[in-house]
Formats: structure tokens, C-alpha cells, sequence
């Protein structure tokens, strides 16, 4: 063979060879390439839209309240050794506008969480409305039904005190009946000032 062959056979192979090698490199560049466009495009799309991670820690706890009832034994014993009260935590709905009115229909409802507590407000008494005003709860109960033992208005009145007082917002109750304000709820202890402890 001449020597023109061989130099034309050994220009085809190292063009084949050169091309074998530098074809994975062009791949390779372009993926790189590809992967820092997709990742500065989702940088971009998070940081125009305020998207973030946010992990359990950070989620709003959901708020409860605490409510007061009397302590079963001790009503029926009053044995002084015995607490008072008893109280139950209730989850407040997130949709709740009126925390004040939502601790005091709770208190209607009765305990539901132990069978050591009671209830001092009769099944009858009714509730028209809560409303807060410069830290005092306005509670408005309703006139009919609204009657009971010295024992019953005692606990009505304290359950509904001490549960509301709880509330950081809230340092007094003024009791009403339908809007008025009354010398009495059931005839036996005095509502007509705002009450900003419970009754002795």
C-alpha cells in the first residue's frame, strides 16, 4: 500500500475517534446546563410567589378554653377537703367570632369530659347574648327559666365568672336579664355591679 493510503486511513480513524469522545461531553454539558435553568426557573417561581416550606412547628395551634363546674363529692358531702371545682378543656372552632359567648354556651352544655363534675345551672336557664366592652363581659340571660335554689345561683353565677375571668381579655362580668341590668338573677345574691372575683 502507499503512503498516501495509510495517511488517509489513519485521518478516518482519529475524525472517528474524536467524534466517539467528544459527543458524552456535549451531553453531558447540556444536562448540567439544563439542570441550572430548571433550578433557577423553580428559585424564581417560589420567589415571585412568597412559597415556602413550612414545617409543623410553625402551624397555629388551635386555641382552647378552660371551664369551671362544680366538683360532684363536694356538692353532695361539702367536704372542705374536697375541691370546688373541676374543669374541662374545650377546643375553640377556628371559625369562632365570640370567645366570651362560646365559654358561657359551653357552660350550658354541661360537663362532657368526667363524671366527678356537675352543674350548677338548671337545664332552663337560656342566654341571649355576650358582648365585651373595655374588658367587662355583658352576660345576657334570658328571664324565662331563669330560676333556681340559693345553691344553683351560687354555682351559676361563679361558673360563669370564673370561666370568663379566665380569658386574658376579660377582668369583669356584669350579669343582665334580657338587656336590664337586675339586683338579682334567682333572688339571692346581688349581680347589679360588676363582678370582678367569685363569690365567697
Amino acid at each position: 500500500m502507499s503512503k498516501k493510503f495509510w495517511w488517509a486511513l489513519v485521518s478516518v480513524l482519529f475524525v472517528v475517534s474524536g467524534c466517539s469522545c467528544t459527543l458524552p461531553s456535549q451531553s453531558s454539558s447540556s444536562s448540567t446546563s439544563f439542570s441550572k435553568t430548571q433550578t433557577s426557573s423553580q428559585s424564581t417561581i417560589a420567589s415571585s410567589t412568597g412559597a415556602t416550606s413550612e414545617s409543623s412547628s410553625d402551624l397555629p395551634v388551635q386555641q382552647t378554653v378552660t371551664l369551671y363546674f362544680p366538683n360532684q363529692k363536694y356538692i353532695e358531702f361539702g367536704q372542705e377537703a374536697d375541691n370546688y371545682y373541676l374543669t374541662e378543656t374545650r377546643l375553640v372552632p377556628k371559625e369562632t367570632a365570640n370567645l366570651a359567648e362560646f365559654v358561657v354556651q359551653e357552660l350550658l352544655k354541661g360537663p362532657q369530659n368526667t363524671t366527678e363534675a356537675t352543674s350548677g345551672i338548671p337545664a332552663s336557664v337560656g342566654l341571649n347574648q355576650v358582648n365585651l366592652l373595655e374588658e367587662t363581659a355583658y352576660v345576657d340571660l334570658k328571664q324565662q327559666g331563669l330560676a333556681g335554689s340559693s345553691l344553683q345561683e351560687y354555682f351559676l353565677i361563679n361558673q360563669m365568672v370564673k370561666s370568663l375571668l379566665d380569658l386574658e381579655q376579660i377582668k369583669a362580668v356584669q350579669f343582665l336579664v334580657d338587656g336590664e341590668i337586675v339586683e338579682s338573677l334567682m333572688g339571692h345574691y346581688e349581680v347589679n355591679q360588676p363582678l370582678t372575683s367569685v363569690l365567697d
